[in-house]
């Protein structure tokens, strides 16, 4: 096991709480988990010609730990997302993941 997934495997079988703060649908969802501690998610989509445009928002993070954190797993979950949105395939998501947060601490230390 890599040392970046050792990281994560204390959340393996853990289940989080959220709670939908906002609901529009088919545009807009926003949601907590564990009392809102970690901020705030919010995905919105809008048709732009023959595509649809994905906005995610997470704010109220607690520092920069925070950002790097969210910051490198929300770019990688986005980027699984287009990969198999184009039919690819994804072979190592830790890898994804690992280059993700490395570009989120190196975004913050500008």
């Amino acid at each position: 096991m890599s040392r970046h997934r050792k990281k994560y495997a204390a959340n393996v079988g853990k289940s989080w709480h959220e709670t939908i703060t906002r609901i529009e649908p088919p545009h807009l969802l926003a949601f907590t988990w564990d009392g809102g501690e970690a901020g705030e998610v919010t995905i919105e989509l809008a048709a732009e010609r023959d595509r649809t445009r994905l906005v995610l928002t997470h704010a109220g993070l607690r520092g920069p730990a925070d950002a790097r954190n969210f910051g490198g797993g929300w770019h990688a979950h986005l980027s699984v997302l287009q990969t198999r949105l184009a039919g690819g395939a994804v072979p190592d998501f830790w890898a994804l993941h690992r280059e993700s947060e490395a570009r989120a601490a190196a975004a913050l230390r500008e």
